[in-house]
C-alpha cells in the first residue's frame, strides 16, 4: 500500500475538545499526565496521520490543561493541533530533512 501524497493546500484541522476528551479518559490514573511537553519547537518528529507516517517540524507547541497539541509543518503541508499521542517520536534527521525537501 502507498501512501498518498498530501495536496500543496492541505491543512488539517482537528477538533481539540475530541482529542481532549479522549486523553482525559486514558489519563484517568494520574500517573500519566506530564507538565512538560515532550517535543519543542524546530524538533523532526514521524507522526501518525489517518494510519500514514508523515515526518515534520514542529512549528508551535499547545498546552491547554496539560494536554499537549502540536503544529508541525511538513514542507508543503501544515498539520496542526496533532495530539501529543500521534507523535511516534523524533525522526532520524538525514531521513526527514529528505522528505521535507
Amino acid at each position: 500500500m502507498t501512501p498518498e501524497a498530501p495536496t500543496i493546500n492541505e491543512i488539517v484541522y482537528q477538533n481539540i475538545e475530541r482529542i481532549q476528551a479522549e486523553q482525559l479518559k486514558r489519563m484517568a490514573d494520574v500517573t500519566g499526565l506530564t507538565r512538560f511537553s515532550r517535543y519543542h519547537v524546530n524538533d523532526l518528529v514521524q507522526f501518525d496521520f489517518n494510519g500514514l507516517i508523515r515526518y515534520g517540524r514542529i512549528t508551535t507547541v499547545m498546552n491547554r490543561a496539560g494536554l499537549f497539541s502540536y503544529n508541525i509543518d511538513s514542507g508543503r503541508t501544515w498539520y496542526r493541533e496533532v495530539d501529543e499521542s500521534k507523535i511516534n517520536g523524533m525522526a532520524a534527521e538525514s531521513r526527514a530533512i529528505t522528505i521535507l525537501r
